[in-house]
């Protein structure tokens, strides 16, 4: 009986750790791909030099969910024009459909700060600031691929080494 929950023990911990070196790689997959959207986001503006709500539009139709969600819904707030200003509606649509993704709360409050530069007149400034965050979105992105690899081996050999422990705890 002692070994059959000693061996529930270790399986438990050990997928704990694989879980977490999973999270790790979802939340790089998450920055990678607000990025591009960044970057589809900023080429709708500068080359097709659509209104911000078409760009959101057109994005929508290619975005993966939630993220289309997302999009769609800062199109039709857009159109609307009873949300409140363009940063209010980006910041609420922002934590109401992204809220529950795995990025870096530092990654999280830049995209969300976005919302105060873009939808002005001066397309050039709102091409700027989209190329300023998806810069900080790429820094952080190194930097979290040089460690990423010992970091997830790190958790998963916690999750074995801990539920050793604890199982020897146990017994």
């Amino acid at each position: 009986m002692k070994v059959a929950g000693s061996l529930i023990v270790i399986t438990a911990a050990s997928l704990l750790g694989a879980v977490a070196a999973k999270d790790m790689d979802a939340q790089y997959e998450e920055m990678r791909y607000i990025s591009q959207l960044l970057m589809m986001l900023q080429s709708e503006i500068r080359y097709s030099r659509s209104f911000l709500s078409e760009a959101f539009l057109q994005l929508s139709k290619t975005a993966r969910p939630p993220y289309d969600a997302w999009l769609r819904q800062m199109y039709h707030r857009m159109e609307r024009k009873s949300s409140g200003s363009f940063e209010t509606v980006w910041k609420k649509t922002m934590d109401e459909y992204l809220g529950s993704l795995k990025l870096p709360a530092r990654i999280r409050e830049r995209i969300s700060l976005l919302g105060k530069y873009l939808g002005g007149a001066d397309i050039q400034l709102q091409i700027q600031q989209i190329q300023l965050v998806n810069e900080e979105i790429q820094q952080e992105m190194k930097l979290m691929w040089e460690g990423l690899t010992a970091k997830k081996k790190l958790c998963r050999c916690l999750g074995v080494m801990g539920g050793i422990f604890l199982a020897v705890l146990l017994i």
